[in-house]
C-alpha cells in the first residue's frame, strides 16, 4: 500500500541477515531453537536494538513510514507494533518462540516460554521494541500496564489481529492527507475484505 514497488525479495533478505547476525552471537555450533531462552533473547536483543539500533519513534509517530516493514528496514524506526513484528519475523527464522503481546497501550513481545526447549524454565521473558528492547519485569509490567494482570498480560494475537491493528495505524497515518487518497482506500478495501473472511484469515 505505502510503497506498491517495494520487493519482497529485498524485504526478506534483509531479514535473513538480520537472522544470521543473530546466529552468529550466540556462536557457530549454537541452535537458537534448543538454546537457552535467556541466552537467545540477550543475543536477539543486542543484534536488533544494540547493534543495529533500531527503536522506537518518538519524533514522529503518526509517520506513514512508521506503518511500512520496507522503510521500518531503512530507517531502524517504527510503531511498537511494526519494531514487534520485524523481532517476530527474525525470530521465526531462528524457529524461535518469540510471539505478539497486544497489550492496551503499545504492543510488545515476549519469548514463550510455555514452548521453551527441554530443560530450561518455562518462563515468558517480555520486552519492549518500542523502547529499545527494554525487558519489563514483573513490576515493570505493572507500573506500564497498570490494567493488566503482570503474570497473564493478554493472549499472542493472530497473524489477522495483527494486521487488522497495522492497518488501522496506516488508515490514521493517511487520514486528512489529500495527496495520500488512493492509498488510504487500498487500505480501507483490505480492511473490508478482512471483514468478509474472518474465519478463513486467522
Amino acid at each position: 500500500i505505502i510503497n506498491p514497488k517495494v520487493k519482497q525479495a529485498d524485504l526478506t533478505r534483509q531479514l535473513d541477515d538480520i537472522a544470521d547476525k543473530v546466529r552468529a552471537k550466540l556462536g557457530k555450533d549454537v541452535k537458537p531453537a534448543a538454546a537457552d531462552p535467556q541466552v537467545v533473547v540477550t543475543a536477539l536483543r543486542q543484534v536488533i536494538f544494540e547493534d543495529l539500533k533500531f527503536t522506537g519513534n518518538t519524533e514522529a509517530y503518526r509517520h506513514i513510514d512508521n506503518c511500512s516493514l520496507e522503510r521500518v528496514l531503512a530507517t531502524r524506526k517504527g510503531l511498537p507494533i511494526t519494531l514487534s513484528r520485524l523481532v517476530m519475523l527474525i525470530a521465526r527464522r531462528l524457529q524461535v518462540p518469540i510471539v505478539g503481546v497486544p497489550a492496551s497501550g503499545q504492543y510488545l513481545v515476549k519469548y514463550d516460554g510455555a514452548q521453551a526447549p527441554a530443560g530450561f524454565a518455562k518462563e515468558d521473558i517480555y520486552f519492549h521494541p518500542f523502547l529499545g528492547g527494554k525487558v519489563l519485569s514483573r513490576e515493570d509490567r505493572q507500573m506500564v500496564y497498570p490494567s493488566h494482570d503482570p503474570d497473564v498480560m493478554v493472549p499472542p494475537d493472530t497473524n489477522r489481529a495483527a494486521l487488522i491493528r497495522m492497518l488501522n495505524n496506516v488508515e490514521t497515518a493517511l487520514e486528512g492527507d489529500g495527496a495520500q487518497t488512493e492509498k488510504l482506500t487500498k487500505a480501507q478495501r483490505l480492511m473490508e475484505l478482512l471483514r468478509q473472511h474472518q474465519a478463513r484469515l486467522q
